[in-house]
């Protein structure tokens, strides 16, 4: 963030256009565009190389990443519900969030 000529300034987290202190996009456009940018990092699925734990472990840390970033819970579940049976993204999402927490508490510690 930067003091413009009109007071504090952000920047489009999609497309880097100065817009006003408080927004991440410019345009509904442009939050779309970033969501499906977030999502692109396709997830593994049992098609993919690699043992299961493996592919579980990368899509739980993808989830995590997500939800660090503010995407939506019901967003991402609706994206990954494509690729997975329903209780398989809600342990996804269940364990990704109890991972979150416990990253908070240690941090919440360790300051």
């Amino acid at each position: 963030m930067k003091r413009g000529s009109e007071g504090l300034v952000a920047k489009c987290k999609n497309c880097g256009k100065e817009i006003a202190k408080g927004l991440d996009f410019c345009s509904k456009e442009c939050m779309e565009a970033y969501k499906e940018k977030l999502m692109k990092t396709a997830f593994l699925t049992q098609f993919d190389k690699g043992s299961g734990s493996d592919r579980r472990s990368r899509n739980i840390d993808k989830i995590v990443d997500l939800l660090k970033q503010g995407v939506n819970e019901d967003y991402i579940k609706l994206r990954l519900r494509r690729y997975f049976k329903p209780s398989t993204v809600d342990d996804y999402i269940e364990t990704a969030k109890a991972l979150l927490k416990m990253e908070s508490e240690v941090n919440q510690l360790e300051s």
